[in-house]
């Protein structure tokens, strides 16, 4: 409502007194909506290049819920005969809105319903391969479907939104590499059962049993005892003029593959050891490159040093320690040392 305000579009501007359906669903913003959702798509599993698929080979369809919160099991028998008779089977489940939204809270971080026993049995009553494509906006507990070698690819969509049917079927048969990563951490259903809501800290705690609720204390537990908490060397960042303190470093990005595609490359910074309770790893930077096929580009960050290297101690300063400081690109690829001393 703002931006049309300030547009002018209660103001009797002439020129908005034309607008249809034609300035809407034009040809650019079609494709626009089909590019954020092909943009969005996450390929999870893709075990003996399962995808792209062959588009002369989809002829059949089933459905094995009602609807997406799948209470009634009786449609899946249907679904286990199709998938028997054909080539290649897709399955699409997940989420919507009628489980997940703003005004609903979710019991458990399972498929709902049904949805997990009928991805099992299509996919071990299946002819051939198997694609899992997942909808929702929260995590889900899917280690049962990485784990099944029926299920040769798994994607995820998110809510891709109007353009989503065509996305999806651009990045299945193979006119779309998806490139995407998810945009938080996933956990299985135990997680739950191990963090009850009334927890608050970011950090895990030890003493409760209670794992980090993010990426940044994945392994679960604290690095030791918090009612004993040894100084850091270490200045406060409001102290410091960062502005001129940067990390600049440069990394190939190499498409040994067979097709174009886009990779986001993600790099973090971990503290030096023997910090009590800190982060494992935090994201400090990230950059999207597209690499043709055979091809290699680099990405070039250029990053301030506190930003990267920061953390918050027990008094709730920011501060940036001293010591041995390490960055990292994606799981370990490619990792650097980056030291920082204080001088009197």
């Amino acid at each position: 409502m703002n931006a049309i305000m300030r547009l002018g579009f209660f103001d009797g501007n002439p020129q908005y007194n034309s607008l249809g359906k034609k300035d809407v669903y034009s040809e650019k913003n079609v494709e626009l909506a089909r590019e954020a959702a092909r943009e969005g798509t996450v390929l999870l599993k893709n075990v003996g290049e399962t995808l792209p698929l062959d588009s002369n080979k989809i002829k059949t369809q089933a459905a094995g819920c009602s609807d997406t919160k799948c209470k009634n099991g009786s449609l899946i028998f249907p679904a286990t005969q199709a998938s028997a008779k054909v080539d290649v089977t897709i399955i699409v489940a997940g989420m919507d809105l009628s489980i997940e939204a703003e005004t609903l809270d979710r019991d458990d971080l399972l498929l709902p319903g049904n949805q997990t026993q009928l991805i099992n049995q299509v996919a071990n009553a299946a002819k051939g391969p198997v694609v899992l494509v997942l909808f929702s906006a929260g995590g889900l507990d899917i280690s049962f479907a990485k784990k099944n070698p029926k299920i040769g690819a798994i994607l995820w969509v998110g809510y891709p939104g109007e353009g989503g049917g065509p996305a999806i079927a651009d990045v299945i048969f193979g006119k779309y590499n998806p490139g995407g990563r998810l945009p938080l951490t996933w956990h299985e259903a135990s997680y739950v059962d191990m963090l009850p809501l009334t927890s608050m800290p970011l950090r895990p705690v030890d003493s409760l049993g209670y794992p980090g609720p993010t990426y940044k204390f994945l392994n679960g537990s604290a690095y030791g005892n918090d009612s004993h908490n040894p100084p850091c060397p270490s200045i406060r960042i409001d102290d410091m003029d960062c502005k001129d303190h940067k990390i600049d470093f440069e990394v190939d990005v190499q498409n040994t593959g067979s097709r174009d595609g886009s990779e986001v490359v993600i790099a973090y910074s971990k503290p030096p050891q023997g910090i009590l309770a800190t982060h494992i790893k935090q994201v400090i930077g990230f950059q999207k490159v597209f690499v043709p096929a055979g091809g290699s580009k680099k990405a070039r960050f250029v990053l301030n040093l506190c930003d990267s290297l920061r953390l918050v101690d027990y008094n709730a300063y920011t501060v940036l320690p001293s010591g041995g400081h390490t960055i990292t690109i994606g799981d370990d690829i490619v990792s650097f040392p980056l030291d920082v001393n204080f001088r009197s």
